[in-house]
């Protein structure tokens, strides 16, 4: 409080909001000037701090609640037991009830969160991944942290709700991490791997997508229970990747970001000493993946094949030809393409000598010439530079001379002999 009254307030002892309550009630002015000593002509200050109270607290007259902010403040931090006191606090706290959160997430679904699924959630905040960031993604998802398009609409007047990537629903949470038509691929191909990795039929659900829970009705073991919330947690990861992108993740980049994240789950089992267990577990979509590069190879585009087929004719023949292999792709790299650009011409802006006769002129790079111009200009500029910086040194000298000259001068005429240019004579 900057106001001069407040200060006095201050100096005579009320400090904080706490100290205008007596007895658990808010305190008249008669009261507190009784208290403190406050003069009767700050009651005009008095009504200001009233209608401040009552206006933002719900329990006015009555004193509100301490918070657990509030109980560490009042704690000196000179006091010795300081850090037993908020630490005693911090572990007596109740916190704050998730019941709110958990009738919010029960609308979007539309149905009932039984109350051990949801303490499961909760649970999976921390348990689904080793990484701290992992951690933390997952608790923005679950308290509803991540700002979408129908709650920007809410702030931002004018703002269209309906979702970038479909543009035919609104853009909820859930629309976002689950129900949006353009998910519908990445999902079914995430659930059918988790079907064929653990052997049942895994039914898509928004539990698994959203929070990596398992429905209790599925019974599912615990080696499954732990690969379905690590992978989850990375495909929710590749969502908010492309969270403003028209387009969605991918299956491939899902697969390629789990295996990628694996060394985590292994560092987690490594430091238990179980590291047997993490092959338990990974090692069913481990085989599935390789099967599933296989059969990503062999239906490919043939892009890479025809390229190994393409260095394997050059290698064979250089062989059969007794000639250097080194010489080939050169001769590769310089025939044009499609655009009439070779992949050196794109690469370097010139072409290659080759075993071929070119002109020089084609040899050499666009915009070489304004190069060695550009040279010509920076030596005259050099050049420049040296002949000021020597006319600057000559002048320098001749002053120093000059300068030498006279005080030499002073001191002999100080002596009583008088200087002259042609030798010097006694006075």
């Amino acid at each position: 409080m900057s106001d001069d009254a407040f200060a006095l307030w201050a100096k005579r002892g009320v400090v904080s909001l706490s100290d205008l309550y007596i007895d658990g009630k808010f305190a008249s002015f008669e009261q507190l000037t009784q208290r403190y000593n406050i003069p009767r002509i700050h009651f005009y200050r008095y009504l200001q701090l009233r209608n401040f109270v009552s206006s933002n607290l719900d329990s006015f007259p009555l004193s509100p609640s301490i918070s657990l902010l509030e109980s560490i403040y009042k704690h000196k931090a000179i006091n010795t037991q300081a850090i037993s006191i908020i630490y005693g606090l911090l572990d007596s706290h109740n916190y704050t009830s998730l019941e709110l959160l958990k009738s919010k997430w029960e609308m979007d679904l539309g149905g009932t969160i039984l109350e051990e699924t949801w303490c499961k959630i909760i649970q999976g905040i921390f348990s689904s991944s080793i990484c701290a960031k992992h951690a933390v993604i997952q608790f923005k998802i679950v308290h509803r942290l991540h700002w979408s398009k129908v709650r920007l609409s809410k702030i931002k007047a004018g703002l269209d709700p309906t979702c970038d990537r479909c543009g035919l629903a609104p853009a909820s949470l859930l629309h976002m991490f689950w129900s949006c038509s353009k998910l519908y691929t990445f999902w079914n191909s995430i659930f059918e791997t988790f079907s064929k990795v653990s052997g049942k039929a895994v039914e898509p659900s928004p539990f698994i997508a959203l929070f990596g829970v398992v429905p209790i009705d599925s019974a599912p073991n615990r080696r499954d229970i732990n690969m379905f919330a690590f992978c989850s947690l990375l495909a929710r990861r590749l969502i908010l990747f492309k969270w403003k992108d028209a387009n969605p993740p991918t299956y491939n980049h899902w697969v390629r970001e789990v295996l990628y994240h694996l060394k985590l789950e292994k560092i987690r089992y490594t430091l238990r000493g179980s590291t047997g267990k993490f092959f338990d577990i990974w090692q069913p979509f481990l085989s599935f993946v390789e099967d599933f590069e296989a059969d990503s190879v062999l239906t490919s585009n043939g892009l890479a094949e025809s390229s190994v087929k393409v260095v394997k004719g050059l290698m064979k023949k250089a062989h059969d030809g007794k000639e250097d292999f080194h010489h080939s792709p050169m001769i590769y790299r310089s025939a044009p393409l499609q655009n009439s650009l070779s992949p050196a011409q794109i690469l370097m802006g010139r072409r290659l000598r080759t075993n071929l006769p070119m002109h020089e002129n084609l040899l050499t790079p666009k915009g070489a010439h304004k190069i060695k111009i550009d040279k010509e200009k920076d030596k005259e500029k050099q050049k420049t530079a040296t002949r000021q910086k020597s006319k600057e040194t000559a002048r320098i000298k001749a002053w120093r001379t000059s300068q030498d000259q006279r005080s030499c001068d002073r001191h002999l005429e100080s002596a009583g002999f008088s200087a002259k240019r042609g030798g010097t004579t006694l006075l």
